[in-house]
């Protein structure tokens, strides 16, 4: 008896840790990579870089240069992922991340509704120190329900569902079966998305995202700008301050789109359910038995010699029942149906 309660003890004590923690830890993490990559690197190459180096190279090579500094600082800081959340983290870690950016984006632009919408009432429009006070309680309330929805039990479920389903990893689901069938379908979602992208990006639909940018001084009109909500009562000169949510976005736009629509069709023929029913359709696949050169050629021309007599006959047919029907009065004729009738006219 105390060796069964010794084991129960120990099989409670071993329970699976919590991926929420890590993946808090983990979305901190990359948001704060983004903020400075998309947002610091521009604005000290902006301060320091272009003007010397537009002077001697173009702007496009200035811009590419930027850009692929920003892709490598990126490649770096991704790397070091798995020294902030661990070498071995808790299972659903990844899902924990996702979920975890999801909920301090929807938290950002939640709170700036409500921050606009309070901006309107006129008790903090005479006083908008006691708005700003209000909206970060908002913020912080939020924040906490956020918080609390993570950590319930039906969040940290989706977190190993999605981690499981390899949305988040590199890996691939048997990757020694349907090779074949996986890059034809990855090929074709591919040119589909991709499709997509160049159709937005070719027909002008960027340009009222491109001239919505507000110019400040420091952030051109590229850049896809967010107004802080009571940010006048936090600045000397009552004026409001906006921060940069996605800079340049004429470029990072499609960029990111492209970067997801790849990831997506690269990591769906990965997906359990549907990676088993493309090896299976290539199992069935490989047991068809395909006919030679030659005898696809005979065949063609037996099919193409049946229509073509079959085709003869029904014109043949329909041509002598026709006649056959018009003479004995049972269909009327051309030159009845095309004759003008006159009133009172009756048709035989």
């Amino acid at each position: 008896m105390a060796i069964a309660e010794k084991n129960a003890t120990e099989v409670r004590s071993a329970r699976t840790p919590s991926p929420v923690g890590s993946g808090l830890i983990g979305a901190v993490y990359l948001l704060t990579g983004v903020v400075l990559i998309l947002g610091g690197i521009p604005l000290v190459w902006a301060s320091f870089v272009e003007g010397p180096l537009v002077q001697q190279l173009n702007s496009f090579m200035t811009g590419a240069i930027r850009l692929s500094l920003q892709l490598a600082a990126i490649i770096v800081w991704l790397s070091g992922l798995s020294f902030v959340v661990g070498a071995k983290p808790p299972v659903g870690t990844r899902g924990g991340i996702f979920l975890s950016i999801s909920m301090l984006i929807s938290v950002l632009f939640t709170a700036r509704a409500i921050g606009l919408w309070m901006e309107t009432w006129s008790m903090f429009s005479a006083d908008p120190s006691t708005g700003l006070i209000a909206f970060a309680i908002v913020v912080a309330v939020l924040l906490g329900i956020g918080l609390w929805m993570l950590t319930r039990k039906t969040a940290r479920n989706v977190m190993v569902a999605l981690e499981e389903q390899g949305w988040f990893h590199v890996h691939a689901y048997k990757g020694n079966q349907g090779h074949m069938v996986r890059r034809l379908t990855i090929l074709g979602i591919s040119v589909m998305l991709l499709s997509g992208v160049y159709t937005l990006t070719s027909a002008g639909s960027l340009n009222q995202w491109t001239n919505r940018g507000v110019d400040q001084g420091q952030a051109g009109w590229n850049d896809w700008l967010i107004k802080v909500p009571f940010s006048e009562a936090a600045t000397s000169d009552a004026a409001p301050r906006f921060i940069t949510l996605l800079p340049d976005i004429q470029f990072m736009i499609p960029l990111l789109l492209v970067a997801a629509s790849i990831w997506f069709a690269v990591r769906v023929v990965n997906f359990p359910m549907f990676a088993d029913f493309l090896i299976a359709t290539e199992a069935e696949m490989n047991k068809v038995s395909w006919v030679s050169r030659k005898r696809l050629i005979q065949d063609t021309i037996v099919v193409l010699i049946t229509v073509f007599l079959l085709t003869t006959f029904l014109l043949i047919v329909d041509f002598v029942w026709g006649k056959s029907l018009t003479w004995m009065r049972v269909l009327p004729s051309a030159s009845s149906i095309s004759a003008p009738k006159t009133p009172g006219s009756m048709q035989p």
